[in-house]
């Protein structure tokens, strides 16, 4: 990497932490400093980057073969996800039928499927005491807020959705707001989520992935045969050693040109 360009990246990520203020400029005093160990890291992160990207990158191999079979293995991928939706979608329906006819099974059906972790609780949520939580407006999305809303304690909602998930209410218990607290109410819920989709890939975007991965694999390699060869030195004063307690190791100087 050109010195130029190495002081001009340099320069950059240090312009970056200014803008943060105060707490950024704190930083940037320390990276700065004489001998400073920020500035050591910055240095040797920016190398091993200007490495990866001008020595290793260039030396990779990505075949149509690859590319053509990590478009397809996405969209393999979306067809299963979408699959899955489709039956949690049917299977959140059918549960509320059930519950319907046999409220009492709330508990039961969260065990087995709730995909929250609330499932153990019988579909509580609870606080870090394991009590039930007492929620305000504002903790959940506003789909199961309107939900519990019109919900009496006791009473269940019909299939609540979510961009991210489909949902079963039971009201546990509200609670009136307060001098020192707002209103807010105690609900358990059977929670499916949703399996993200992902955008389908085209042949340039599927290059792009495979380099990257094969970017990082060559650089793991890498760091395994530097951490094989490199002998590390301690520069820094220790008290005592195993053998000897209260022993001062000497730090060593580092030498530099002109000194």
């Amino acid at each position: 990497m050109p010195e130029s360009a190495f002081v001009e990246q340099r320069d950059r990520m240090k312009q970056e932490l200014d803008k943060k203020g105060a707490a950024g400029r704190r930083q940037l005093a320390r990276i700065t400093a004489l001998e400073s160990l920020y500035e050591h890291n910055l240095t040797n992160a920016l190398l091993w980057q200007a490495y990866a990207e001008k020595v290793v990158r260039p030396t990779l191999v990505i075949t149509a073969e690859e590319i053509a079979a990590r478009v397809e293995k996405q969209h393999a991928d979306n067809e299963a996800n979408a699959a899955t939706n489709a039956f949690k979608r049917t299977l959140v329906a059918d549960l509320r039928k059930r519950l319907k006819s046999d409220p009492s099974a709330f508990a039961a059906l969260a065990e087995k499927w709730s995909d929250c972790p609330s499932s153990d609780l019988g579909g509580v949520l609870t606080d870090v005491n394991d009590q039930p939580q007492r929620l305000h407006k504002g903790d959940l999305r506003p789909e199961v807020e309107q939900a519990y809303d019109k919900l009496k304690p006791g009473e269940m909602s019909d299939v609540v959705e979510t961009p991210y998930s489909w949902h079963i209410i039971k009201l546990l218990a509200r609670h009136p707001k307060t001098e020192d607290e707002d209103a807010s109410v105690e609900i358990a819920h059977i929670m499916l989520e949703k399996v993200p989709l992902l955008p389908e890939l085209t042949a340039e975007q599927a290059r792009h992935k495979i380099e990257n991965k094969k970017l990082r694999e060559a650089m793991a390699v890498k760091l395994l045969e530097l951490l094989k060869t490199t002998k590390i030195d301690c520069l820094i004063p220790l008290q005592g050693d195993s053998t000897k307690p209260g022993r001062k190791i000497p730090r060593k100087r580092v030498i530099k040109e002109g000194d």
